[in-house]
């Protein structure tokens, strides 16, 4: 590759060492007996690349990055010692505050030089660290932190590091980077704080090794390794996508596939090829070896909690080793490496794994680990580091400078943009061929598959002139087809077998003296259909699925099923003597209900798969005298069968107890791994159908519940052994009885044998039981399937009762559960944090959600649950409820008076349709549809904080309007309260975030202290020279910015901004620059761009989860109007990437605290300023009363700010939508200017070729 032949030298300067910016204390600091193994005494290094921003011109990056180091080391200072030997050759670390080694240097080489892919080994890698990579030095009496910053010629730099491996993991090198970026950019402390406590992980006394570590041992003959240090070695990147990760996950065995991390499928399959590729003996011991970290563990068994405390950046992980030999491990397919991986991860999650090893450290005199045939892995794509900035952006590569030791796993992006994994592999050249090829096959795709054929076995079919989409939309048992049509049968498959099912038939028509049938039809669409029929005495539903699994894993050429299929059917026979205890499920006889032939046939199940397709078919025409039901939330499920006596039967399934745990009152032994038999009992809870259809939902939830509890007795399959043998094994019970089973946790619809996507899969039929099945609805939310049989007279009075208690409405009035939503509230003073208390927050900001009429719900009263909501939100919200008084020096203080928000009803004679197809601000008529009228500023003082209208439509749709005060919540807060209401409307006993007040966190500091420059404040120069004033009757329309528009403007912005700039960012940009042409300023106009920049998730202040007051900060960039107007796109976009940028400082917000206080609380400025807010991500129209489709959730009105609303455009494609609102001298050239810098890649191709014609003639 290209990158590998680039050559330069870089001019350094001389060494410094850079000591600590403040005293720090002289100390000895012993290590941990996990820093202090012999194999960790060498230097690891990292290194970063990152691209030039202009934004930073004129800042030297090197004095930058050596400022923030000197600052580091005060609170790391330990890393500004040495290294010194001890007792026993312990390593102590001497505080003696010399510093750490920083080197400034210089490239003649460009960023784009080192190629498009950047992957270890870095090219000239020895240019851009101080010292030489090695895997073995000596660390004492040395620095133990080494930097060189290298400037390249195209602005940009290379940070390269090193540090002594003994002093911290990747872990804790990534923490200390983090605090240097923190640092480099204006804060005053690590937002993380450093915590030595290197005591945690010293041996125990005395020493004592628990746990077997084969990771210090040879493997047998260690010279028969095919690769050795002194080979040359090829180096070759192997990036994992989406793609590749797919083809892994459905290698693996089904009880991994969804536990199994990416980390462990990928090193498992790199194993295994390496090992391949290496060629080793049969008989020869490989290894795979890699790191588990021990952060968040404790031991709790021995009495003490090496439970590392937040901060610790020592080294706190342990080697796992998982060995096969090389002739198992080549031969057996994939799975089986995954499996010795996953069995490796779980050894040493033991909780004193870690203090074992460090015992073995201090037993066996600190070992080197052994790497002999040893393939040794590391997972990076964690560690975060590609997160740090010293102010010039995030790094474009961020990772080791080598890989002599071990394989890293690095998180990259594709060239394509795709987000993966990069695991660059070193081999000998006689291997690196060999290796790729094993690689690939491996990672072959199923569509590439199908266009091969699979290594399994053809069967015999029948094929239909039927179409997928002509069964029901919604599938489910019976489900019925809109088309008639008959199979056409090829000749049946007769294949024999010595297992337990002695024949095997594949048949076109069910015969009884077959044990297991399949039918595979065709479809005309490319689709097909599998049916399954099994002998009910052999399997219940969990062996069937254990058996199609082991099909599965032989189509995609598995040499035999990762789960060795065990009969051991002799561990369910009755004991000896028999007892039972009572079986209702077994009394009496079934006078009127069709009896099950002792299992001898069972219910067909279907598999069906669509070509090439995502998703359900759908929705079609339903089947006569049943109804399907999508359940979301625990139900009402009420009989509409009056008797006098009803039962309700699940079957309980036993495995935890068969095959997990021991029976210890028989002594038998646990049932092995892979038994397929019948291992399920069933349960009864009964009640008198009075009892059961007066009290409500929660008592028959209760009578499960026990029933549940009765059947987990471990003996209690046992007995029903028992029971057979003693009754003659009798049929179970079925009058009166609801007998249910449930399918969610089959798998069965992840099966793939590799056609397609699964669209249903579960029973054919629904004859004896009714199936809990997983499933997704029309909108694509994944839920539970329930097909309910019932005769014609009692379906319709089920659906009502069945929606009744899923609204969860009880009572005349459709009360919520007779719940009282007057409950007292604190009477409190809470002062408003100095950032609500702004001037320029104290008005009310608005939101209006419209709701299409939900026919399911025309009886109910929306007015009155809501209003029912509202009250109940507010004893959580209760400072909402309050009012707001002025205190000394005119702070607001909230008055927790408990006196509530103001709510009204209204009805009005307009449907929804004709307020227009597109809803957008200004919505028309507002004022009807909100309590107060909208204004950019009012008096808050003692008034109502909230305002909440419900208006109902003539056609039975609903508006919502809101109204809060500013000074209260920012718009994340607003949504927090509204989805209380929400989730209280559904039912809900409390809020899913609870609130959170804090207002102290973001008060000013003592003494305050302004230390970012805030313009947003300022007014410009000459405000009166404005194009708009108040009185001006503004032009309002709407833009949509789709996919198309996004790719216009992102094919206009800077390179180094194209990835990483947001939808908002170019559009906010683009808006401001056409705005500003409309309105036609002056060129020596300084105009501006004002937006909001939210504080939730910065280090400092960090705002706890639920805070629901403001927490953002206005941000600001400017411009002359003609520099603005002359210069393109991309120079308004990297002004607004570079406020943004200075926005980013964790005490930004803490600044403008301290101003607030200071200045006296000012208002921001307002002229030639293009205010505008992003509410794309706040999910308004995701809200859901329960009343309807949503067709708009935004603001009302557009009168201070633009607003970037999430919206559909009348194609259906999802897009923004930003209404603006000019004058109208301005609106016209506002368009035409809008429409000239969105013009396609496609249609300016198509403008210049119109162009040449012309030219031509």
């Amino acid at each position: 590759m290209a990158q590998f032949s680039l050559t330069f030298t870089a001019r350094r300067s001389e060494a410094v060492l850079v000591a600590p910016a403040k005293s720090t204390p002289y100390e000895l600091k012993p290590l941990s007996d996990i820093d202090d193994q012999h194999g960790l005494r060498f230097y690891r290094s990292g290194i970063l690349f990152f691209r030039n921003n202009p934004a930073q011109s004129g800042r030297d990056p090197a004095a930058v990055i050596k400022r923030s180091l000197a600052e580091a080391l005060v609170y790391y200072y330990p890393l500004a010692g040495q290294l010194c030997a001890g007792p026993s050759d312990k390593l102590i670390v001497e505080c003696t505050g010399d510093g750490a080694v920083f080197v400034e240097a210089d490239a003649d080489v460009r960023l784009d030089d080192f190629g498009g892919a950047l992957s270890p080994p870095i090219p000239c890698s020895d240019q851009l660290l101080c010292e030489p990579e090695s895997t073995s030095s000596d660390v004492i009496g040395r620095p133990l932190v080494y930097i060189q910053v290298t400037r390249l010629a195209c602005g940009g730099f290379v940070f390269g590091i090193q540090i002594c491996h003994c002093m911290a993991d990747a872990a804790g090198l990534v923490q200390f980077m983090m605090a240097m970026g923190e640092l480099a950019q204006g804060t005053t402390a690590p937002a993380v704080p450093p915590v030595w406590a290197r005591e945690i992980l010293n041996a125990r006394s005395p020493p004592r090794v628990t746990h077997p570590h084969p990771e210090y041992e040879q493997v047998p003959d260690p010279t028969k390794d095919r690769i050795s240090p002194a080979d040359v070695l090829a180096q070759r990147p192997f990036f994992f996508g989406e793609k590749e990760i797919s083809a892994l996950r459905c290698q693996a065995p089904a009880h991994l596939r969804a536990t199994c991390s990416r980390f462990d499928m990928i090193a498992a399959y790199v194993w295994r090829c390496r090992t391949i590729a290496l060629g080793y003996d049969s008989e020869d011991e490989v290894r795979i070896q890699f790191v588990v970290n021990a952060r968040g563990k404790r031991n709790n068994a021995l009495g003490r909690a090496p439970m590392l405390p937040l901060g610790f950046y020592g080294n706190a992980f342990a080697f796992t080793v998982a060995s096969s030999t090389a002739g198992e491990l080549c031969r057996k397919p994939f799975s089986y490496a995954l499996e010795l991986v996953a069995a490796a991860k779980a050894r040493s999650a033991a909780v004193d794994h870690l203090q074992s090893v460090a015992d073995l450290m201090v037993l066996k005199g600190r070992p080197r680990f052994a790497t002999a045939r040893t393939y040794l892995v590391s997972d990076l794509t964690k560690s975060g580091l590609e997160e740090l900035d010293f102010g010039w952006g995030k790094g474009i590569y961020c990772g080791p400078a080598t890989a002599m030791l071990a394989t890293f796993h690095i998180p990259v992006r594709s060239a394509g943009g795709e987000r993966g994994i990069l695991v660059p592999v070193r081999l000998p050249e006689f291997a690196m061929e060999r290796f790729v090829v094993e690689m690939k096959r491996g990672l072959v795709m199923k569509e590439e598959e199908e266009s091969r054929g699979y290594g399994g076995q053809q069967y015999a079919t029948a094929e239909a002139d039927v179409r997928l989409e002509d069964f029901d939309g919604e599938l489910s048992p019976q489900s019925r087809v809109t088309t008639n049509y008959s199979a056409s049968p090829r000749a049946p498959l007769v294949v024999s077998s010595a297992g337990p099912w002695s024949t095997f038939k594949l048949h076109t028509s069910c015969s009884q003296s077959c044990i297991f049938t399949i039918k595979v039809t065709r479809l005309v669409c490319g689709g097909f259909i599998l049916g399954v029929q099994l002998c009910h005495c052999m399997a219940d539903a969990v062996g069937l699925m254990q058996f199609v699994m082991a099909m599965f894993e032989m189509a995609a050429g598995a040499a035999e099923p990762t789960i060795p299929p065990v009969w051991a059917r002799e561990i369910l026979n009755a004991r000896s003597p028999l007892r039972h205890a009572p079986a209702p499920g077994y009394r009496g006889s079934d006078p009127q209900g069709p009896h099950l032939s002792r299992r001898r046939s069972g219910p067909p199940a279907f598999l069906l798969r669509r070509e090439g397709d995502v998703g359900i078919a759908s929705p079609g025409a339903r089947a006569p005298a049943r109804d399907l039901l999508s359940l979301r939330h625990d139900r009402r499920l009420c009989l509409a069968l009056p008797h006098d006596r009803v039962g309700l039967r699940s079957r309980r399934r036993s495995r935890s107890t068969v095959r997990r745990e021991e029976n210890n009152a028989q002594g038998r032994s646990r049932s092995p791994r892979g038994f397929y038999g019948y291992a399920f009992v069933f349960t009864v809870a009964s009640s008198t159908a009075g009892e059961l259809c007066r009290m409500p939902f929660s008592y028959a939830l209760e009578l499960v519940a026990a029933a549940k509890a009765r059947s987990a007795a471990d003996d209690h399959l046992q007995s029903v052994a028992d029971l057979m043998v003693l009754k003659g094994r009798p049929r179970f019970a079925t009058a009166r009885t609801y007998l249910v089973s449930d399918l969610t946790k089959m798998g069965l619809d992840e099966l793939d044998f590799g056609w397609g996507t699964v669209v249903y899969a579960g029973p054919a039929t629904a004859m004896l039981a009714t199936f809990h099945l997983p499933a997704r609805s029309a909108e694509g939310e994944r839920g539970i399937l329930v097909p309910v049989w019932l005769p014609e007279f009692a379906i319709e009075r089920f659906v009502a009762e069945m929606e009744r208690g899923i609204l969860m409405m009880e009572g005349e009035s459709h009360g919520f559960g007779g719940r009282q939503y007057t409950t007292p509230t604190p009477y409190e003073l809470k002062p408003l944090s100095d950032i609500d208390d702004q001037r320029g927050l104290r008005f009310y900001r608005s939101g209006i959600l419209f709701c299409r009429i939900n026919p399911a719900h025309s009886d109910l009263d929306p007015a009155a649950i809501t209003k029912r909501a509202l009250a109940e939100a507010l004893v959580y919200y209760y400072p909402l409820a309050g009012r707001l008084r002025a205190g000394p020096g005119d702070k607001l203080i909230v008055e927790c008076t408990g006196e509530g928000a103001v709510f009204v009803e209204a009805n009005a004679d307009v449907r929804l349709d004709d307020f227009g197809p597109a809803l957008s601000p200004p919505i028309p008529c507002s004022d009807q549809l909100l309590c107060e009228p909208e204004s950019a500023s009012s008096d808050v003082v003692d008034r109502p904080l909230v305002y909440f209208q419900l208006t109902r439509l003539s056609c039975g749709g609903i508006i919502f309007g809101i109204q809060v005060c500013h000074c209260m919540a920012d718009a994340v807060g607003v949504m927090q309260f509204a989805m209380a209401i929400v989730e209280m409307a559904a039912g809900a006993a409390e809020p899913s975030i609870p609130p959170v007040w804090a207002r102290e966190i973001l008060n000013a500091r003592s003494p305050p202290c302004v230390t970012h420059p805030h313009p947003e404040y300022e007014e410009v120069p000459d405000p009166t020279k404005d194009r708009i004033s108040p009185a001006d009757v503004l032009a309002h329309r709407p833009f949509f910015f789709g996919e198309k528009e996004m790719s216009a403007l992102r094919r206009q912005a800077p390179a180094y901004l194209r990835g990483t700039c947001s939808r908002f960012d170019m559009i906010a940009a683009y808006v401001w620059r056409c705005r500003t042409i409309a309105l036609g300023y002056d060129p020596e106009d300084e105009v501006r761009i004002q937006f909001v920049v939210n504080a939730r998730g910065k280090r400092n202040p960090m705002l706890p989860f639920g805070f629901y007051g403001n927490a953002f900060a206005f941000t600001v960039a400017s411009s002359t109007a003609g520099e603005l107007c002359r210069k393109p796109f991309s120079y308004a976009l990297e002004l607004v990437a570079a406020a943004k940028a200075r926005s980013a400082a964790d005490d930004h917000l803490q600044s403008v605290a301290d101003l607030m206080v200071l200045k006296g609380r000012p208002r921001f400025a307002m002229a030639r300023t293009y205010l505008v807010s992003d509410l794309t991500k706040m999910g308004m129209e995701d809200l859901d009363f329960g009343w309807g489709t949503v067709v708009y959730g935004g603001p009302a009105t557009a009168m201070l700010a633009t607003f970037h609303i999430p919206a559909y455009s009348a194609e259906g494609e999802r897009g923004i939508l930003v209404p603006v609102r000019l004058p109208e001298f301005a609106m016209e050239r506002f368009v035409a200017e809008m429409e000239r810098g969105l013009v396609t890649k496609e249609e300016e191709e198509e403008e210049s070729q119109v162009m040449k014609v012309c030219s031509h003639l």
